[in-house]
């Protein structure tokens, strides 16, 4: 994979893990524009590995709390950090089962452009009505494990191209009333173990294929995937203390609308 390839796809893999755009979107744009094929599995795993250590290192207070919290529990000592530490993990239960059975059973395409195209908007339309109609009342510490749960299920709609796990993550907490940054927050730390079994299950399946190797557009994609997340994140939840969801909206919904464009003949298939 020539560098121009490997740091242009690393970056677009890496802030559709932080930002409620459509990964599958970029793809098929980027694919259309300049005839590159799709990444394969274990530049995704090394991409998603940054953007998971960039989520980390961004949520490290957060991730110190849950941790210092478990081990105040196990003393004996009622604490809020062992509670949402609780919250996420049999939050992730349910949604990783669900997410096993729906890969299972159903199937879409994930090269119809008519499919990303349709999702991307949809997406874009749904985060517009919730972010502007739901109330904003809810904080992280008026989250429980209903909500965490409703919003982990989520997740499983990653597997229909062109919607985006934190797209719809976001959209749900929002229905469900959490202040802009709560869920932004929320689906960052939802996604911390959800990526972590996604990348162990890609690496399982990789592996019984073939002998696991690291190249240097691994190692490029998983530091530019770190730096890209980080960037991201900081930019995202800093616009989030003052604004809504408007900006990331309106580029999801043109992104959506230029794959309907290409899907429906209005624009040329290639270059």
């Amino acid at each position: 994979m020539a560098l121009t390839q490997t740091v242009v796809q690393a970056i677009l893999l890496g802030i559709a893990e932080i930002l409620p755009i459509s990964p599958s979107g970029h793809d098929a744009l980027v694919a259309w524009a300049a005839g590159w094929d799709a990444p394969d599995t274990a530049f995704v795993i090394a991409v998603r590995s940054g953007a998971l250590l960039g989520i980390m290192a961004y949520f490290w207070q957060d991730l110190a709390d849950m941790a210092a919290g478990v081990m105040r529990f196990f003393k004996g000592k009622r604490d809020a950090g062992a509670t949402l530490a609780g919250q996420i993990v049999l939050a992730t239960i349910p949604a990783v089962g669900a997410g096993f059975l729906f890969s299972a059973y159903v199937q879409f395409d994930s090269t119809s452009f008519l499919l990303i195209g349709w999702a991307t908007v949809a997406g874009s339309v749904l985060l517009l009505v919730f972010d502007y109609l739901s109330m904003t009342v809810k904080r992280m510490e008026h989250a429980t494990l209903l909500d965490m749960v409703l919003i982990g299920l989520m997740q499983v709609a990653v597997f229909i191209p062109g919607t985006g796990r934190v797209a719809v993550t976001i959209t749900m907490a929002r229905f469900l009333g959490y202040e802009r940054g709560a869920s932004a927050r929320i689906s960052m730390l939802l996604a911390i173990p959800a990526l972590i079994v996604l990348n162990v299950r890609d690496g399982i399946s990789i592996s019984s294929n073939q002998p696991i190797s690291i190249t240097g557009s691994e190692i490029v994609g998983s530091v530019v995937g770190f730096i890209g997340a980080l960037i991201a994140l900081f930019a995202m939840m800093s616009w989030l203390r003052r604004s809504s969801y408007l900006p990331f909206i309106v580029y999801r919904f043109v992104i959506g609308a230029g794959i309907l464009a290409i899907a429906y003949g209005w624009l040329p298939t290639s270059f």
